[in-house]
């Protein structure tokens, strides 16, 4: 039998935030073949690590999965404001949830997102969304056997080819 995984939110000084950046770079990898277009650069993970760092406990929460002293698993989520023309008040955004493998199927996902949830209640949230790549169809049954239900599909057209660095100057 596999050693239990607790669930606990990291803090911006967690000594396991290293393990979240290999994670990351994980997800991303597996998401290449889940219908992802965009193509983060190699330094992303530390970029988006640096991006939340100080929000976290305020704005946002980084829950971790952990299995003896490792991170198997992280759930990034924070609040936005709705606009007042949709009705205003306080949103949840789960942007990032990464399981390894090896963890999977074991509940620890349902726990981790319920912790999130709860965090974003706990602060006001009067609903929460994720967005799951079109082709992730495991990650639509995971939601949906959770209660969400789609809302709306996004669509993306490249303007560049892909591996082009240089961007368009901007006016």
């Amino acid at each position: 039998m596999p050693p239990e995984v607790r669930v606990a939110f990291l803090k911006s000084d967690d000594p396991l935030l290293p393990d979240v950046e290999r994670l990351f770079q994980e997800m991303y990898n597996d998401q290449k073949g889940r219908g992802l277009v965009l193509c983060p650069p190699p330094d992303a993970s530390g970029r988006w690590l640096a991006g939340i760092r100080g929000a976290l406990g305020r704005l946002g929460c980084l829950v971790g999965a952990i299995e003896g002293d490792r991170l198997v698993g992280f759930l990034h989520a924070g609040l936005h404001v709705i606009p007042e023309f949709l009705g205003g008040g306080l949103a949840g955004r789960i942007s990032h949830v990464f399981l390894s493998p090896g963890s999977r199927r074991r509940g620890v996902g349902r726990r981790m997102v319920a912790a999130a949830v709860e965090w974003l209640r706990d602060r006001g949230a009067d609903t929460v969304e994720v967005q799951v790549l079109s082709q992730n169809l495991s990650g639509l049954a995971f939601w949906e056997a959770l209660g969400w239900k789609v809302e709306l599909y996004q669509m993306r057209r490249p303007l560049r080819k892909p591996g082009d660095i240089e961007r368009a100057e901007r006016p």
